[in-house]
């Protein structure tokens, strides 16, 4: 398992402890326009905040919640001296080759996770970031894409021309429904298995 960034990893000992119930309450606290660019209660004092990375170690918690279904690694940073062999003494701002949002290994499965907590929804652009990231990655690795906003048409366009590695669209009601029912893990499962039948990564299951 990557562990996050020393700087990060009090957002790792944030969420350690909380069930799924609070995980939904802090989503509805950082999804408020009018709260978000305040910690929630019981964010240690005196430590960086953002609700934007807060929300990447929420969706993480919860599949690590599910025992037995998914493994986890925190948000991660990739430095150029870990593929190219860079000096160390180079700043770490400027070594850093790639930072990932995190990974969900389940049933066999590997994807590669990004998230995006505007209230607005997320464009290609923001969409495009992950397709770099699975780009140089095998081929059976999967991508995930969580947005509390929604996501544009383009984004939709983009997830279901995208067949070779496909990456499966989440959005609020979703990533809530499978925190209340404590199933986040089977839905990755059924969403994957309908970008299979029928080309549709962005299929919800609250659909289903």
């Amino acid at each position: 398992m990557r562990e996050p960034e020393p700087a990060e990893r009090h957002y790792r000992d944030f969420v350690a402890i909380a069930d799924n119930a609070r995980l939904i309450g802090w989503i509805d606290h950082i999804g408020d326009p009018t709260r978000r660019e305040s910690p929630p209660p019981g964010f240690p004092g005196g430590l960086s905040y953002g609700f934007g990375k807060l929300f990447e170690f929420i969706i993480l918690r919860g599949f690590q919640i599910e025992v037995g279904y998914a493994n986890i690694s925190w948000p991660y940073t990739i430095h150029f001296d870990e593929l190219f062999g860079t000096p160390r003494e180079v700043d770490a701002t400027a070594r850093t080759f790639e930072q990932i949002d995190g990974s969900v290994h389940c049933d066999g499965l590997t994807a590669i996770i990004e998230c995006k907590a505007s209230k607005d929804a997320s464009d290609f652009g923001e969409f495009a970031k992950l397709q770099g990231h699975l780009a140089r990655r095998p081929a059976a690795a999967i991508g995930m894409f969580f947005a509390l906003g929604g996501v544009t048409d383009s984004v939709r366009l983009a997830a279901r021309l995208n067949a070779k590695q496909p990456i499966l669209v989440w959005d609020r009601r979703e990533i809530e429904e499978g925190l209340a029912a404590g199933d986040l893990s089977a839905r990755m499962m059924r969403k994957y298995r309908m970008a299979a039948e029928i080309g549709k990564p962005d299929w919800s299951t609250v659909e289903d």
